[in-house]
């Protein structure tokens, strides 16, 4: 019998690559298994749906508060990235990965200017940073 990793440690996050053979209950919390001879990677879509719809909150907000049209477009534009990278990965369809890192880069990139301007822009820059991360490993084991 190949190892497992515990269900309730993967759903929580705390695992993202996992030597197991999936079931079924498995597979309703988790969106993608990759399968690389006996090896599965198994990823969730959850991170980038929550950083999108906080994408496009925030750029909403932004808007609202100080009439910023480079805030709506931006939390938008990177939030509806995320949500279509979150949609493919959890279709299992291709370029979801690829989307989730471009989003993260995106975001990393214009928010780390204003990084020590207040905790908003240094809050999307570690969300992103980890976003990044998750999803950039995730390519990196694909490839």
């Amino acid at each position: 019998m190949r190892p497992r990793a515990s269900t309730k440690a993967i759903a929580a996050g705390k695992v993202c690559f996992a030597l197991t053979s999936v079931s079924d209950d498995e597979r309703r919390y988790f969106s993608v298994i990759y399968p690389i001879s006996n090896v599965s990677i198994v990823m969730s879509a959850y991170p980038a749906y929550v950083i999108g719809g906080l994408s496009i909150v925030g750029g909403v907000a932004g808007f609202a508060r100080r009439r910023s049209v480079p805030s709506l477009l931006g939390g938008v534009t990177v939030g509806l990235l995320f949500l279509y990278g979150a949609d493919q990965i959890r279709k299992g369809a291709p370029n979801g990965v690829e989307a989730a890192c471009a989003a993260s880069a995106l975001l990393l990139l214009s928010s780390l200017p204003r990084v020590t301007k207040g905790p908003v822009p240094a809050t999307l820059a570690l969300l992103a940073l980890g976003a990044g991360t998750y999803y950039g490993r995730a390519y990196y084991r694909l490839r």
